[in-house]
């Protein structure tokens, strides 16, 4: 997949029910609604070993802000997504190995070239608090 254009980086991004509290290191689900808010069409794309897929991702933030976990778990968009059009995906998350109060920031990427936020498109958060004992494999 070539590199979208830098007018085909905005979206809307929806957390739907996102946990209010999980454990530490917990793998999970969040159903995610992802609007192509952009005036072109973002292509099909699927499982490949990182290169220029189009996937949602997260990062865990602390609530001064900072990064607590950068480059998270990705969920590959997996079907065409036309200008207006709107998909839901199941965005596969791990929380944090620490217990405390975190902000989950739900974003898209494309491999090799850029996240979405960091072309102006907004992201979707959703307070989460890491508690209890760490979650054993």
């Amino acid at each position: 997949m070539p590199a979208l254009g830098r007018e085909a980086f905005v979206a809307r991004l929806t957390l739907v029910s996102p946990p209010a509290a999980v454990a530490p290191g917990a793998r999970f689900t969040v159903p995610l609604l992802v609007e192509n808010r952009s005036p072109v069409g973002w292509p099909r794309t699927g499982f490949t070993s990182r290169g220029r897929t189009l996937s949602a991702s997260y990062h865990w933030k602390v609530a001064d802000g900072s990064m607590a976990v950068h480059d998270g778990l990705r969920t590959p968009l997996r079907a065409a997504l036309g200008p207006g059009k709107s998909m839901r995906v199941s965005l596969a998350v791990v929380a944090p190995g620490r217990p405390g109060a975190y902000v989950l920031e739900a974003d898209l990427v494309q491999e090799g070239v850029a996240w979405f936020a960091d072309h102006g498109s907004p992201v979707a958060r959703a307070a989460v608090r890491v508690e209890g004992h760490a979650v054993t494999p």
